[in-house]
């Protein structure tokens, strides 16, 4: 098994231990219903845009395995939630490999574009979040060739 880095971001809280599960991108309210009523929820990375989506928050208590925001501070409704649920969360994350795509525009804003690579590069991937370190969160690819 290789595991190949493949983002950065802030650690919400600090865990003793790697987490792993399947990635699913929650962008839209539908999404919250539809992986809701999924039974392999509690093996699920939710990763959502920013820390402020607080439709995002209804999940958190069916105990995902943890939770990538592409934008957002610990201090987010969603930081805070999964702090107080205890689930590892990533926020801000940074891809290791971007491609040259600007992250944030001209305007001060996150990137369409930007966004888009990160859902790209991680829905439906296999990850582990390490969330050992006191400040930094790191998003790891799982797999054969990872």
């Amino acid at each position: 098994m290789v595991d190949k880095l493949a983002a950065t971001g802030l650690n919400v809280a600090q865990s003793g231990e790697r987490v792993r599960g399947r990635v699913r991108y929650v962008g839209k309210p539908a999404d919250v219903v539809k992986l809701l009523r999924d039974p392999d929820i509690e093996s699920t990375i939710v990763l959502t845009q920013g820390g402020a989506v607080t439709f995002a928050g209804a999940i958190l208590p069916k105990r995902p395995v943890g939770l990538i925001t592409i934008e957002g501070a610990p201090e987010s409704h969603l930081g805070i939630v999964s702090r107080e649920f205890g689930i590892p969360a990533v926020m801000s994350v940074q891809l290791t490999a971007d491609g040259g795509i600007a992250r944030v525009g001209a305007d001060g804003l996150m990137t369409d574009a930007y966004v888009k690579q990160v859902v790209a590069t991680l829905e439906d991937q296999m990850v582990e979040l390490d969330c050992r370190d006191h400040d930094t969160g790191e998003v790891y690819l799982v797999g054969e060739d990872a």
